[in-house]
């Protein structure tokens, strides 16, 4: 018996040993539950708390560097670039080991215009990882910045009378229709576990000489508890396609993007939105916008088989019904992300971090027919932070574009 119980102890300090790599059997109590509570935040994407939580483990266990990337990762998605290269350069120390962490920090520096030592970090990342595209195009960019001057276009600030981020616009009934936090009708309205803001609502600001007047909810029919995103209008507008987030009991399914649609009634109100066909359960459809003729969709998803975390695909209508998506290829698509397209004259354009360019996100064009490699606009369109979510006037000759390079969308 005395063998036997030896056995089992010996059994669980190897169990012990092997959780986490570097925990050991004698750290005390509060570290494991604070290093469990930090990764079951993290997995919930709650960014904020997870890094508070890492930064009482590391405070324990400077070393620690599965904590130590991660608050790393948690300070990237929060768009704290300082904070989020500072630990990156800490893991980097503590291990030596290359992984994606090298390609995450030579980004978060070329967002700080560190240009020089982001390409340092690039071609380290290059020379272990020569198979990633990602960071030959970013060297590319970055080694001829001179290349990525657009002179075709003047930026000015638009003042939507919201406080906190305002983005993805769309041009719709003589104004604008863009993403902005909000409450719904005087409903509590949820508060994301990403950066503990409230769930974005869709408003309607109308236009006069560029100018945009008082903000309003757009309709308490297409705005809820969760969030709703990126909208495209069609039909004359009186038809709409928006993003909204999966509402679930499973915490997982419940950040799954999705694809609501619905028509205004002959008195001016929404019908109530319904699913895209679309939609799937296990990954995300988003950020809807259409060709001329309004029968081919083009959305941002995650479903297997892409070509990095999301691709732009397109659909087909069919007999009143959404067409099986294609993927739109390598000339579109990266190992990176692309996201919020937006259809204007034959042309695709859309936002990718995987394509090179000056860090974050940058606005690439792509010409529908051609189909030959997508063309980054820019500098002063696109910047060393992310630049997302624009939409073009019919005429061309001005559009509206969000960035974060100021600090917020």
């Amino acid at each position: 018996m005395r063998n036997i119980r030896r056995l089992a102890l010996i059994l669980l300090m190897a169990i012990s040993f092997q959780i986490n790599g570097q925990l050991v059997l004698n750290q005390p109590h509060k570290f494991n539950s604070a290093l469990r509570q930090a990764n079951k935040y993290f997995d919930k994407q709650a960014y904020q708390h997870a890094a508070i939580l890492y930064q009482k483990v590391l405070s324990e266990q400077p070393d620690f560097n599965e904590a130590q990337i991660r608050i790393a990762d948690c300070y990237r998605m929060l768009s704290d670039h300082h904070n989020a290269s500072f630990w990156y350069h800490q893991a980097i120390k503590t291990n030596q080991s290359p992984g994606e962490h090298w390609l995450h920090l030579a980004s978060v520096l070329s967002k700080q215009e560190k240009f020089r030592e982001a390409i340092d970090w690039y071609k380290k990342y290059q020379a272990q990882f020569p198979e990633d595209s990602r960071a030959s195009m970013y060297l590319a960019t970055l080694s001829n910045l001179e290349t990525l001057i657009n002179k075709r276009f003047t930026l000015r600030t638009m003042d939507l009378h919201i406080e906190g981020p305002v983005f993805s616009p769309t041009l719709w009934n003589g104004g604008l229709v863009f993403v902005a936090p909000g409450n719904t009708g005087g409903l509590m309205k949820k508060v994301a576990t990403w950066n503990e803001n409230p769930y974005y609502d869709l408003y309607y600001a109308p236009l006069k000489r560029g100018k945009a007047g008082f903000p309003r909810y757009l309709n308490s029919k297409l705005n809820s508890l969760y969030h709703e995103g990126p909208a495209v209008f069609h039909n004359e507008g009186s038809e709409v396609i928006f993003t909204r987030n999966a509402s679930s009991k499973d915490s997982d399914k419940s950040r799954r993007l999705q694809l609501l649609t619905s028509r205004m009634k002959p008195n001016g109100h929404w019908e109530e939105p319904a699913s895209l066909n679309l939609n799937h359960r296990d990954y995300s459809v988003a950020h809807p916008t259409l060709n001329q003729s309004e029968s081919v969709l083009y959305f941002a998803s995650d479903m297997p088989g892409g070509y990095g975390g999301t691709d732009i695909y397109k659909s087909e209508r069919k007999n009143g019904a959404w067409g099986k998506p294609v993927n739109l290829g390598p000339e579109v698509n990266s190992l990176g992300n692309e996201l919020f397209p937006h259809f204007m004259q034959g042309s695709l354009y859309f936002s990718s971090d995987g394509r090179g360019g000056l860090g974050g996100l940058d606005v690439f064009q792509i010409d529908l027919d051609q189909m030959v490699e997508a063309v980054n606009l820019g500098f002063p369109l696109n910047s060393p932070q992310d630049d997302f979510g624009i939409t073009w006037h019919p005429e061309m000759d001005h559009g509206y574009i969000s960035s974060n390079r100021k600090g917020v969308d």
